[in-house]
């Protein structure tokens, strides 16, 4: 996941909505790390498993993950410890979820309701 770019050359990293997608993940953080000039910044904003552990809703998050092409979303438990590992001196993370509930609810509702009436247009179409 080299991106070619030298060393220090950038002052923010930004991975929106992406960071989920990255193969390895300390590797894209090592990556981040050495392209930003010191003080820089990385700015992920993305979805993160907030949950501990197996619990009852594994099958709806298997389907959620598979509906997005996604193997894993990453885990907040130990985190900001990998931040550390690569390098990165400071961690602070900013949880978004009410500020985004209402929108995401919206979205899932209209997407339920699409896969309801898809069948018809196949049939009808």
């Amino acid at each position: 996941m080299n991106t070619g770019f030298p060393d220090e050359v950038f002052d923010v990293v930004w991975a929106i909505e992406s960071f989920c997608y990255a193969p390895d993940r300390k590797y894209f953080l090592t990556e981040a790390y050495r392209i930003l000039k010191r003080g820089g910044r990385i700015i992920i904003a993305d979805g993160f498993d907030a949950r501990n552990g197996p619990n009852i809703e594994a099958r709806l998050m298997k389907r959620f993950l598979d509906g997005f092409a996604l193997q894993s979303l990453a885990l907040w438990e130990g985190f900001g410890e990998l931040f550390q590992e690569v390098g990165f001196r400071a961690f602070e993370r900013i949880d978004m979820t009410e500020a985004v509930k209402r929108s995401s609810r919206v979205m899932w509702w209209r997407a339920f309701l699409f896969t309801l009436i898809l069948p018809f247009f196949y049939l009808f179409g």
